[in-house]
């Protein structure tokens, strides 16, 4: 066997190595930073028109459609709650070094996939809950009582969540893709440090 050290060093020094750009870290995430706080604002936010529909208007609100305020509440409270829990690395955090930088992207891009996929299955999950809302109000009589009832707004309503929400689940999963992608590249960097 030889032993020709002179080649494998050759070899080594033409190998090309892939410079980690920190100043495109910091700024990537800084970015995140921002769009998290922003995002934890909207998320905190969320729960308020509903809790005002019940204050303002309660004497306006048949038992149902309070039942069914209620029941949103009840639903988007804790996952308001899981939402800033998943938004927790980049809006707090405090990277000093390029591993830290690394590290803390990484962790929220993973958490984006997972915020992402929420969405996505949010958004057909909304679209059940109008019509089920919708099916019941139909099928108890409650809105054709009404005087400003018509089957047109009725459908309209149903068919606008329909395309609403088809359009928020082609877009969370366009988003779940690009942040699936955005972490085999962090984690590619993640590696090489």
């Amino acid at each position: 066997m030889t032993n020709n050290t002179d080649e494998l060093a050759a070899l080594w020094q033409t190998q090309d190595v892939q410079t980690i750009d920190i100043d495109k870290l910091r700024r990537e995430l800084t970015g995140q930073r921002r769009k998290q706080r922003l995002y934890i604002l909207i998320d905190l936010l969320s729960p308020v028109p509903l809790i005002l529909m019940l204050y303002i208007m309660a004497d306006e609100l048949s038992s149902f459609s309070r039942t069914v305020i209620w029941g949103l509440l009840i639903i988007t409270i804790p996952l308001v709650g899981y939402l800033l829990w998943l938004r927790r690395h980049a809006a707090f955090s405090t990277a000093v070094n390029t591993q830290a930088y690394v590290d803390v992207l990484y962790r929220q891009i993973a958490n984006n996939v997972k915020i992402a996929m929420l969405t996505k299955h949010s958004c057909w999950v909304a679209v059940l809950y109008l019509a089920g809302i919708l099916g019941w109000e139909l099928m108890t009589g409650e809105k054709a009582a009404q005087p400003d009832f018509s089957s047109m707004r009725f459908y309209g309503a149903l068919g606008l969540g329909v395309v609403f929400s088809l359009h928020c689940y082609l877009w969370g999963q366009r988003r779940e893709r690009r942040f699936r992608a955005k972490l085999q590249e962090l984690a590619l960097i993640k590696n090489q440090s």
